[in-house]
C-alpha cells in the first residue's frame, strides 16, 4: 500500500513538476501504516480489552485515512485535468 502511494506521487509529480508534498500522499502513507499495524496485530492471541480496542482503532484509522487520501487524489486529478488531457491520444 505504501509503495502504491509512493509511485502515485511520482506519477503526479512527473505530470505537475511540483515538489510539494501533497495531502493525498500523507494520508496514503498513514493509511498504509495503520493497515500494517492492523495486519500485524490481527494474528496475535492476546485477549486484552485495550488490545482489542486498539485493533479496532487501527482499522478505523486505516479506512479514514484511505478515504481522505482518495478524496485528495481525485481533487488533485481534477485540478490537473487539462494537463492530463494533453497526454491522451484521441
Amino acid at each position: 500500500m505504501i509503495i502504491y502511494w509512493i509511485y502515485t506521487k511520482k506519477v503526479i509529480q512527473s505530470i505537475n513538476k511540483n515538489e510539494k508534498t501533497e495531502l493525498y500522499y500523507v494520508f496514503g502513507i498513514l493509511s498504509g501504516v495503520f493497515l500494517f499495524f492492523h495486519v500485524l496485530f490481527l494474528g496475535s492471541e492476546i485477549q486484552n480489552e485495550i488490545f482489542l480496542k486498539l485493533r479496532r482503532y487501527f482499522i478505523a484509522f486505516f479506512i479514514l485515512f484511505e478515504l481522505l487520501a482518495q478524496f485528495f487524489l481525485i481533487k488533485k486529478l481534477f485540478i490537473l485535468k487539462d494537463i492530463i488531457h494533453s497526454f491522451i491520444n484521441y
